[in-house]
């Protein structure tokens, strides 16, 4: 997959979906000329203030992302989660 770069401000991108009745984000961001795949979830176990909000995961395998119909979103809308 080619990635074209048309704005550089814009370094990725995230859609929400659910699964299980959870929402999560998934997209990916471009670092040093390379797509990253990642997942974000909301940190269900957090107890503590210093306790991170999100947990990120890089997919360390090469699948295309598919929006399942979403809309990225900008990083501002994480906490609506």
């Amino acid at each position: 997959m080619e990635i074209r770069e048309y704005n550089t401000d814009n370094k990725g991108c995230l859609w929400v979906k659910e699964k299980n009745g959870k929402k999560y984000m998934s997209g990916y961001i471009i670092s040093k000329g390379e797509r990253l795949n990642i997942t974000i979830f909301k940190n269900d176990y957090k107890t503590k203030e210093k306790h991170p909000e999100f947990n990120i995961k890089v997919n360390l395998y090469d699948e295309e992302i598919t929006t399942g119909g979403g809309e990225p979103i900008p990083i501002s809308q994480f906490t609506k989660l």
